[in-house]
């Protein structure tokens, strides 16, 4: 799907349907997330084939660690069934179960559920501050490729701005919540002191590159960064001044570090229980501590029974970023109250827009009887 295509679409109306399909945190277990997450084949296979259904006008994929959302606006009423249809077949479950884990939102709940998203309220870890520039980096590619027009390019910048409203203005982001700085206090919880301890950061995403920005704050004096793409490994490494280990050594230097941080997109684990058993041998039984960010899991989730070994995953990470959420409830509610109020007017302004396009194209339409000029004289 083009601009242009888009544009031609977008010139009939804002669409009979907008909708965003949910694959979170909420309905699905860690596991079954894992074993739910789409690949990058996949996800290339899917946006081809929603861009290829006449009913849709625009749309947008967003993926993160916790979710994968697909948000779109229509032009028939069947949109949603199309769409769905597409978005069922990428997924080996039955289609009842699906339906059952999958979160489906209309109308002004898509953009309310939008705005919550983007303000970090409907986050595993609530107030946390990557899941922002993860919407606005989709909301821009989409956009880049064509499959992004008139709807779209109103109601996203409008969450964007709920979203550092939401920031300035409330304490649900209070302390700069975030995977990098929470994983870096939960190592500290163990080690005490990490500026003399080794950490291996395994990847070179923008997690990476956070949880190195919150390990540099802490005077951790040994980073080391590898990812299964050698430049991006020595482009952080070179932000940070740390150094670099090849990829394919992983294994074998594993008990050099007393830190991992994992956060890549392999398909399967890289480490697993064997491994980090003769690590631990090596190692002399030293405490070694694990987080796994990734999705799907990078650790085999088996090798958190090996002794001194730490384990913990996004869950527990979410979990422990979200302890004190009990003196955080009112100003959850607050900031729900306001997202609500802002996604029902921006609903409000779409409708209009829409209507008024649909009537003046009603209007210039509309063809009128053919007069003879001469009756005009009469």
């Amino acid at each position: 799907m083009n601009e242009m295509q888009v544009t031609a679409k977008n010139s009939l109306s804002v669409g009979n349907s907008l909708f965003v399909f949910s694959l979170n945190h909420h309905q699905v277990s860690l596991d079954d997330r894992e074993k739910l997450a789409l690949d990058e084949t996949a996800l290339v296979e899917l946006n081809d084939a929603v861009a290829k259904l006449d009913s849709v006008a625009e749309f947008m994929c967003l993926k993160t660690c916790n979710r994968f959302e697909l948000y779109a606006s229509g032009l028939t009423e069947r949109c949603v069934e199309e769409v769905w249809e597409v978005f069922r077949r990428f997924y080996s479950v039955p289609e009842q179960k699906l339906k059952e884990i999958v979160d489906s939102k209309h109308s002004a709940q898509m953009i309310q559920h939008l705005f919550e998203v983007c303000s970090g309220v409907d986050s595993q870890m609530i107030g946390e501050t990557e899941i922002l520039g993860q919407v606005k980096r989709s909301f821009e590619d989409s956009r880049s490729t064509g499959k992004i027009g008139g709807a779209f390019n109103r109601i996203f910048p409008k969450a964007f701005q709920a979203a550092k409203w939401v920031r300035t203005n409330t304490l649900i982001g209070q302390g700069q919540v975030s995977i990098g700085n929470v994983a870096v206090d939960l190592a500290q919880r163990i080690f005490g002191d990490l500026t003399q301890r080794k950490v291996l950061v395994i990847g070179a995403g923008e997690v990476a590159r956070l949880t190195a920005q919150s390990l540099v704050s802490r005077s951790v004096e040994s980073v080391t960064f590898t990812s299964r793409t050698e430049a991006n490994a020595k482009d952080l490494a070179d932000e940070f001044t740390a150094s670099t280990l090849p990829f394919s050594s992983i294994l074998k230097e594993l008990h050099q570090f007393d830190i991992l941080i994992a956060s890549t997109s392999a398909p399967h684990a890289i480490i697993d229980k064997k491994s980090l058993k003769r690590a631990m041998r090596k190692r002399s039984y030293e405490p070694l501590f694990i987080i796994d960010l990734a999705m799907p899991r990078d650790i085999e989730p088996q090798a958190g029974k090996i002794a001194q070994v730490f384990l913990y995953d996004l869950d527990d990470v979410s979990g422990i970023a979200n302890e004190n959420l009990k003196n955080r409830t009112l100003e959850i509610e607050h900031c729900k109250q306001v997202l609500s109020a802002r996604s029902w007017a921006t609903w409000l302004d779409v409708m209009r827009r829409s209507m008024t396009k649909s009537l003046r194209d009603s209007i210039e339409n509309s063809a009128l009887p053919e007069t003879d000029s001469s009756d005009l004289k009469r």
